[in-house]
């Protein structure tokens, strides 16, 4: 189509106004236009072009003068004139064939690789785009991404109505770099690998490029922690073995840790050592031994009379006269070791008869002076004996109760077995700074269980519970309240179980809701009383309510060591109900007592034996006297009747 002087430009398009896109011929000097470049504007920046499709151009770009590649408006002028009779249409001999050619940026690289490619054709009219990857467009300067690696040929073919043509380009994309395998290494240091038991080893890893790792103590025992603490409580030779992970593989390592034995375990030899309350006096002669011996767990007694016993610390009766040679043998595991002394017994002493005849002589004055001494020989007799058992008992507790040093081992118990209703034994291995506990899980005594740290190391170490029938031997008297239970605790041997050598120390207990109920207990006056061996005094520690059900109400009390114990409570003055205490204040001599005062009576006179029960009665009353009301009315009838009785066989 010849351009017509009757178009003239314009920069304001209006709807109807013709545009012509480019200039593609010139011929005689004449312009011409395809009819694929000229459209008719249609308004907003659209127009139609000849193949029908709406298009869209930028009307601020349009200056009016006709610039080669950029479009420009026409408005027909009906004032125009033609230079030309009539249109010409150019051959197409004149249109040339066009020819394909492209550039790409970047030629190659590494996958997703975005590549631009820029069309610098010919005389093309369209392109076709094939990436070699299967993408394919028809932009002219179109943007591809190849996202795996390979060899791509990029084919640009590009036509008009003379024909078309091609160009081939390559676009090499390579693969992302594999990273490199990376194995774990094993490796680790122990802060020691050689000691006694326990032996507490620190193990640090070094390993490299490990994300898991896996222990094997040698000893059954494992872990996955990165830098164990472990400790070895038996000797042995035990190999350690360290299993790195990550995800390429798996490495180990190993390293042998050598514990010895206790020191001087396998030469521990027993020493046999024991103390006698007295060694010589009158028969029948009560003599209290107390075992002092050192790394025993066997105890064999000969008292030289034909009797033996295996008790650690034996209460023996001479009842006849003579030397005898008292043997203790001890024993372990390694060895024997023995000890000999001698007992004294004399004959039965008279001097209560001679005492008892000089009574009946001379004057009222004299006989009246004679009553008195002979009340007051009785009574000191009476209460010499008494206190001579008290003190047997004391000794018997105060002796062994700091036997053995403050070293653990098997142990034993002060308490005479006499007054042992039921006990429990456990074993445990004690090492220093470490918590220990010991539960009594066969629920035969009120203790549950006891809790405490060591200071020092010692081993294998043997704990007792006592539940008493009586109070224990080895304090003077009771708490004040009413006794639910007298207990002892003893760890390791005697001494061990003080505030010098543990700390943190608990005891667990439980107490009968029926002995609360039946006794009208007031719950929160609930107490644990400990026994000051020192002070020779209770103590009140303050328990906690861990727990109740329906038989036991279940307590916690931090203790300033392991001795004898009692549980008390106070009755709940709100609500009075007269019931007996479970647990009566019984002076543990008493037995003792009535059998001397029956020995005494039959070889003696009326008034020792009078005076004897009359301090018997007295004694018992006072225990009583907590319990009854009327307690100073009927000590006073019992007392006024007990001086007639004596004053009536006196005249």
């Amino acid at each position: 189509m010849k351009k017509n002087a009757y178009y003239v430009t314009t920069a304001s398009p209006k709807p109807g106004d013709i545009i012509f896109w480019k200039k593609d011929i010139t011929k005689n000097n004449r312009n011409y236009w395809l009819t694929s470049h000229v459209g008719i504007y249609i308004g907003s920046g659209q127009f139609i072009d000849t193949s029908f499709e709406t298009k869209t151009v930028n009307t601020e770009s349009v200056s009016g003068v006709y610039q080669e590649g950029m479009p420009y408006y026409a408005r027909w002028n009906p004032g125009g004139s033609d230079d030309t009779d009539s249109d010409e249409t150019p051959d197409n001999n004149d249109v040339n064939v066009p020819v394909a050619a492209f550039s790409m940026s970047p030629t190659s690289g590494k996958a997703p690789l975005n590549v631009a490619f820029t069309d610098k054709s010919t005389d093309a009219t369209s392109w076709a785009w094939s990436f070699g990857d299967g993408s394919t467009s028809i932009e002219k300067n179109p943007k591809h991404t190849y996202s795996e690696a390979g060899n791509y040929n990029v084919v640009l073919t590009v036509n008009n109505e003379k024909g078309s043509n091609s160009k081939t380009q390559e676009v090499t994309v390579q693969s992302e770099p594999v990273p490199e395998k990376v194995d774990p290494v094993a490796n680790f240091s122990a802060d020691t690998t050689s000691g006694p038991a326990p032996l507490s080893v620190q193990f640090t890893d070094l390993s490299q490029n490990a994300n898991e790792w896996n222990w094997d103590f040698g000893d059954g025992e494992t872990s996955t922690e990165q830098s164990p603490d472990y400790t070895y409580f038996s000797a042995g030779n035990y190999t350690v073995i360290l299993t790195v992970n990550n995800e390429n593989g798996s490495s180990s390592k190993t390293l042998n840790i050598n514990v010895e034995g206790e020191p001087d375990q396998e030469e521990t030899l027993p020493v046999a050592d024991f103390d006698a309350d007295t060694t010589s006096g009158n028969a029948p002669l009560y003599v209290q031994f107390t075992d002092l011996s050192q790394n025993a767990n066997e105890w064999h007694w000969n008292f030289g009379d034909g009797n033996t016993s295996t008790e650690q610390e034996p209460l023996y009766i001479y009842s006849s006269a003579g030397n005898y040679d008292v043997n203790l043998t001890v024993v372990n595991e390694n060895k024997t070791s023995s000890k000999i002394t001698t007992i004294n017994v004399l004959e039965e002493s008279n001097s209560s008869d001679s005492n008892s005849n000089s009574d009946t002589i001379g004057n009222s004055d004299s006989n009246s002076e004679s009553d008195s001494n002979s009340d007051s020989d009785s009574n000191s007799e009476s209460d010499s004996s008494s206190d001579s058992d008290s003190g047997r008992d004391s000794n018997s507790g105060g002796h062994s109760h700091k036997s053995g040093g403050s070293s653990g081992g098997i142990g034993g118990s002060p308490e005479p077995a006499s007054n042992v209703q039921v006990k429990e034994n456990l074993q445990n291995f004690i090492a220093s700074g470490k918590d220990v506990n010991f539960n009594f899980t066969n629920n035969v005594t009120c203790v549950e269980s006891i809790t405490f740290r060591s200071t020092k190391t010692v081993g294998k170490t043997t704990t007792i519970v006592e539940e008493l029938k009586n109070k224990s031997s080895l304090v003077s008297k009771l708490p004040e309240g009413i006794v639910y239970k007298s207990f002892n605790i003893w760890v390791g041997n005697g001494g061990y179980g003080n505030s010098k050598n543990i700390e943190s120390s608990s005891v667990n207990f439980k107490v009968n809701t029926s002995w609360v109920n039946e006794n009208n207990i007031n719950k929160s006056s609930i107490l644990l009383d400990w026994y000051d061996d020192e002070k020779k005094e209770w103590i009140q520690l303050p328990v906690n309510l861990t727990g109740e059900d329906d038989q036991f109400l279940h307590f916690t009390a931090n203790v300033p060591g392991y001795s004898s114990f009692a549980i008390t409570g106070t009755k709940d003055e709100g609500n009075t109900i007269n019931a007996e205490p479970a647990q009566t204040a019984v002076n543990s001599t008493t037995g003792s007592n009535a059998g001397n005062t029956a020995s005494i009576s039959e070889g003696s006179n009326a008034s020792n034996n009078s005076s004897s029960s009359t301090n018997t009665i007295e004694n018992n009353v006072t225990e009583e006297s907590t319990k009854s009301p009327g307690f100073s009315i009927i000590s006073g009838v019992v007392c006024l009747f007990c001086v007639f009785l004596y004053r009536s066989k006196k005249r």
